[in-house]
């Protein structure tokens, strides 16, 4: 098989999977809002949630039960062991939870993806149900007084650093596109100064994976790219060992994860000013096609592609005006971050060579400290399918 039919064999998939999961969308919130005990609500999920739940918690031995037994251990089990997955909240679904065990009714559900919200279910922090038309969620009684008994100062401080490593995972993928899952954590480290619980972070990542990053293999990927676009990245990032990745600070990565790296940079000043010149355009919609050129340079966009994109809203009107336009395209070309670069600037790299530019360290052993150590023959938490020992906790 070659490479062009791979492809199109996994969109083909992909869009059989699509239509599978709205049908069971449906099915998933169509739930009464009237029962309030656990082993109620536990009947009315799937065989296959039961089991998604059952690897989430840890627990052990159950694999080839079925759904009664399974559901005859959970209503024991998850009130005791609830404390396992509140760890992963983030500041978000620590308020949904929250707001459920304080006897809240009626929390909606309606802006929550099919995906996100089986998350949430798998994790027992919440079940979908239909009141009156609208999706809603409930927490049953044994698991609201098992969030009370949980909450507190340990919690809190966990979830604000679960919500801290999203937004700044976020930020490293708004400015890189992909990052290697031994650098990500690395990244942590250095701008939070702090140690890196890896068991928890990989949780929390794959929590927020729904829309906001995808896990590939050895490392995160932006959401926004398609299968193509992901491949030529990882590809550049990984043929291009000697770059490391560009050291933005903490402030920079939560600006960026934030929005507040959607307004050109100064790479795009000279772009700007041409424009404002040339063409009678209020400056409004100058900054958006400053803003779309220099996210799509940023994306490996080359200048002719640029002229293109240029003309579509720009008429030329002659040479004079073209060459002004292919100069400070250039000029912008060379002065963004790029994410094949790794977030470096084109001119960055002869000048960081010169200057012997200290590589953040590549490896994957990252010795930090965690609630519960990993054996070195237990599978990753990354999800590479690998053994601790053979992946992030090797020592090269």
């Amino acid at each position: 098989m070659n490479h062009e039919q791979m492809i199109q064999n996994l969109r083909e998939g992909q869009e059989r999977e699509t239509i599978r999961r709205r049908k069971q969308e449906q099915k998933f919130w169509d739930h009464s809002p009237d029962i309030d005990d656990l082993e109620g609500v536990l009947h009315q999920r799937t065989k296959m949630e039961l089991d998604e739940m059952r690897k989430n918690f840890g627990f052990q031995g159950m694999s080839s039960m079925n759904k009664r037994d399974l559901i005859g251990h959970f209503k024991e089990l998850l009130p005791v062991h609830l404390h396992r997955t509140l760890s992963y909240l983030n500041e978000d679904a620590y308020e949904l939870v929250k707001k459920l065990a304080d006897g809240k009714e009626g929390v909606s559900g309606e802006d929550y993806s099919f995906s996100y919200a089986s998350k949430i279910v798998s994790r027992a922090w919440a079940f979908p149900a239909i009141q009156d038309g609208r999706r809603i969620w409930i927490l049953p009684k044994e698991l609201r007084a098992a969030f009370h008994e949980a909450d507190g100062q340990k919690l809190q401080q966990q979830v604000r650093e679960n919500t801290e490593w999203i937004l700044l995972t976020k930020g490293m993928l708004h400015n890189y596109g992909y990052i290697e899952h031994g650098a990500a954590i690395s990244t942590l480290k250095r701008v939070s100064g702090a140690e890196v619980d890896i068991q928890r972070y990989f949780e929390v990542m794959r929590l927020c994976s729904y829309y906001e990053l995808n896990m590939a293999t050895g490392g995160f990927v932006s959401a926004g790219l398609d299968f193509e676009e992901k491949e030529e990245l990882i590809t550049h990032h990984e043929t291009r060992p000697e770059i490391p990745y560009y050291p933005f600070s903490k402030k920079q990565l939560i600006k960026a994860a934030s929005g507040g790296g959607i307004e050109p940079s100064e790479s795009m000043d000279p772009f700007i000013e041409m424009v404002k010149t040339s063409y009678d355009v209020d400056q409004e919609e100058i900054l958006d096609h400053a803003s779309l050129l220099e996210g799509l340079l940023k994306e490996g966009m080359n200048i002719n592609e640029l002229l293109e994109v240029f003309q579509e809203a720009f008429e030329i009107p002659n040479k004079k005006v073209m060459e002004q336009v292919a100069d400070t395209l250039v000029y912008a070309n060379n002065h963004t971050r790029m994410w094949m670069l790794k977030g470096h600037k084109p001119v960055e790299l002869p000048r960081q060579k010169q200057a012997a530019f200290k590589e953040e360290p590549r490896e994957k052993v990252v010795p930090f400290k965690q609630d519960r150590k990993i054996g070195r023959n237990e599978p990753c938490p990354c999800g590479s399918g690998k053994k601790y020992k053979k992946c992030c906790g090797s020592p090269k």
